[in-house]
C-alpha cells in the first residue's frame, strides 16, 4: 500500500511541476539580444571545429554576416534562422569529415 501511495504523489508531484514550467511567462525570449549573442558565438564555436576537420561548408560565413546585417536592421526572427543554419551546416560539415575519414577505393 505505501508503495502504491508513494508512486501516485510522485507521479502526481512531476507532473504538476511539468505543468508549472510550460506556462507562458508573457515574455519571448527567442528575440532577445542576449540569446542572439549566444547563439552566434554558438554557431562560430561550431563553425571553427569544421574549420579545424578540414570541411568547413562555403557559406558559413556569409550566412552570420546576414544575420549580423538582419540583426542591426531589426529583423531578429530571420536573424535567429540564418545562425541556426549556419550553425547547422558547420555540424554537418564536422560529422562529414567523420564519415569520410576511412574513404576510399574499396576492393
Amino acid at each position: 500500500m505505501k508503495k502504491i501511495l508513494l508512486t501516485t504523489l510522485t507521479v502526481f508531484a512531476l507532473s504538476a511541476q511539468a505543468d508549472l514550467t510550460s506556462v507562458d511567462r508573457g515574455h519571448n525570449w527567442s528575440n532577445s539580444p542576449i540569446v542572439f549573442e549566444v547563439e552566434v558565438r554558438s554557431a562560430k564555436a561550431e563553425q571553427r571545429r569544421a574549420k579545424k576537420a578540414g570541411f568547413e561548408w562555403r557559406d558559413i560565413g556569409k550566412f552570420l554576416k546576414k544575420a549580423a546585417k538582419m540583426h542591426k536592421a531589426g529583423d531578429t526572427k530571420g536573424a535567429m534562422k540564418l545562425v541556426k543554419k549556419a550553425k547547422t551546416q558547420a555540424m554537418l560539415g564536422q560529422q562529414q569529415a567523420k564519415d569520410q575519414a576511412n574513404a576510399g577505393p574499396s576492393f
